[in-house]
């Protein structure tokens, strides 16, 4: 099986300006995805992250939910979608997906400008 992370990265290699992902008038293309998904997964692993975790994710759909992926996935951590228009008391309660809030893995919290850590 090949993870979406090594084809997204073997497609960048083979045309890196050809365009990834458009949202409404806003593109990006394959290289700018890696590099921009690659700079979150920098800050992500800077507050904790690391392989298996869960990390919420807090964003409209736009190109910024695509980056929050790429760099969730580059961790090998596991997005956690939640609607952006949650009120941010429950964005922010450490939840697990089935609800629990004992034994939560909830590590990291990503909305739209910027990466909450769960400490």
């Amino acid at each position: 099986m090949i993870s979406f992370i090594n084809q997204l990265r073997a497609l960048a290699a083979d045309d890196p300006d050809f365009v990834a992902v458009t949202c409404q008038d806003e593109s990006i293309t394959r290289s700018e995805l890696l590099r921009r998904g690659g700079d979150l997964a920098v800050h992500l692993q800077s507050l904790g992250v690391k392989f298996g975790d869960l990390v919420t994710v807090a964003v409209p759909n736009s190109i910024d939910w695509f980056v929050s992926y790429v760099g969730i996935w580059m961790l090998g951590a596991t997005p956690q979608p939640v609607s952006s228009r949650l009120p941010q008391r429950e964005r922010g309660s450490r939840r697990a997906p089935d609800g629990n809030r004992e034994g939560s893995r909830l590590d990291c919290l990503v909305q739209r400008e910027y990466a909450v850590p769960y400490l």
